[in-house]
């Protein structure tokens, strides 16, 4: 069971009472941790619970003690470096906006340090998407998919960096391409605005498209981290938020039921007030109710593929909304570019299909057997009528690798999966 600790922790403002009577009820302070740790709330229970003078056990206390200093560290740290990118993308006339990670941890928090992060994300215009990432790498940032097509990061509108030891995720939409529904699209520039960070200020997206960015985030990942309701609530309760704007881009957008989910479960998980009143959605109202109930008992909602897809399919307001859903996990990604190049993206479309074979059980990105046969029975019958479906046998032969004779030496390797945050897992064949 989640913690109600955690949960007060969560609230833009807790309340002082409760957080005292929730921390002495505490019988288990490693599995409350080990709690908030998950939900990237350590160090907000740290800051509360030295607020109230709680009394916690030497080991867990300097475990929170250990992290909130780390995280300090390592947020002005991203931070600085998020100084830096934009100065060097400006210098070269190439606009920027950051967004999550640093401008929440500034605006929306009593200090920095009190929101974890695990990049920097910046956007840029399309037009100088190649131009942003090539300046990039030639001040040293280090692609995570050295050598794979454009077209790939062309196709999902992202692609991802190290700049040292902070890694970072260059976007030229604030949504992938298939959740792109409700972008703010070119309006978000100029309604942008700039925030302090660091010491110095960059600019972001205006409250009313920075809340509904994060609502759509939050319902992509099925809002199973606390830590993006906490950033939700509090820029919810902010008073240059106008609602009327919010709202009529969401319709706009077709994001209405989106926007409901989160206002519900700010209700429900968190017993916050609404700070607007919405017509009712059964549909959120009911989403909301199980995510909130699944995250009391700390057994997380949804578990498979196929369970977020109905998830995401429910939100989906319209029928192209809800077909996009449904041809979501047959793209490719860029793990999947890293392990085999396609010929091209029609070849992709026959068979990419096969990963998920055994969807919806398996999450994305694994392989099994099945993609093998299923690749097999697509490229025989394609292959009677184009060209691109000898391409296609081609790539299956390729393809049979991933079950290796007895005598190859086969190691599991790990790709980040840029566009589902998961990891790609495939065998690698050695001979050597």
């Amino acid at each position: 069971m989640l913690s109600p600790l955690i949960l007060e922790c969560a609230r833009p403002q807790p309340d002082r009472a409760r957080l005292r009577q929730f921390a002495a009820a505490v019988d288990d302070w490693d599995a409350v941790v080990s709690q908030a740790e998950e939900h990237g709330l350590a160090p907000l229970l740290h800051w509360h619970l030295q607020a109230e003078g709680a009394d916690v056990p030497e080991a867990p206390a300097h475990r929170l003690r250990d992290r909130f200093r780390r995280n300090a560290c390592r947020n002005l740290r991203f931070g600085s470096e998020l100084l830096q990118l934009s100065a060097i993308l400006e210098s070269a006339g190439i606009p920027v906006l950051a967004f999550k990670g640093p401008v929440t941890a500034w605006t929306l928090y009593e200090s920095p340090a009190l929101r974890e992060m695990s990049d920097v994300d910046i956007l840029v215009p399309p037009a100088d998407a190649r131009r942003a990432y090539d300046l990039l790498l030639s001040e040293g940032c280090v692609s995570n998919y050295p050598g794979a097509d454009w077209r790939m990061f062309d196709w999902l509108s992202e692609t991802s960096l190290n700049f040292g030891e902070v890694p970072i995720d260059l976007h030229w939409a604030s949504l992938p391409r298939l959740l792109r529904f409700a972008d703010a699209g070119a309006g978000a520039w100029m309604r942008s605005r700039q925030v302090p960070v660091a010491g110095g200020a960059v600019r972001t997206l205006s409250p009313e498209d920075l809340l509904l960015f994060l609502s759509i985030h939050g319902a992509k990942h099925c809002w199973t981290s606390l830590n993006w309701l906490a950033d939700w609530s509090r820029l919810a309760a902010r008073p240059e938020v106008d609602w009327d704007v919010v709202i009529a881009r969401a319709r706009a957008g077709r994001a209405s039921r989106t926007l409901s989910l989160a206002l519900a479960l700010i209700r429900d998980l968190l017993e916050c007030p609404s700070p607007v009143d919405l017509p009712g959605d059964p549909i959120a109202t009911a989403l909301a109710q199980q995510l909130s109930r699944e995250l009391r008992s700390g057994s997380g909602w949804p578990h498979t593929t196929g369970q977020r897809i109905r998830f995401a399919a429910a939100l989906a307001e319209t029928p192209a909304a809800k077909a996009l859903v449904f041809w979501n996990p047959l793209q490719p990604t860029l793990a999947d570019d890293a392990w085999l190049r396609f010929p091209g993206r029609c070849i992709t479309r026959i068979t990419w299909p096969g990963r998920s074979a055994s969807w919806p059980s398996t999450p994305p990105g694994y392989f099994s057997p099945a993609c093998v046969a299923f690749t097999s029975v697509l490229s025989v019958i394609v292959m009677e009528y184009t060209l691109e479906g000898s391409l296609a046998l081609l790539t299956l032969s390729t393809m049979t690798r991933l079950v290796p004779p007895p005598a190859a030496r086969t190691t599991l390797s790990k790709v980040p999966d840029a566009a589902g945050g998961r990891h790609a897992v495939f065998i690698r064949r050695d001979l050597g």
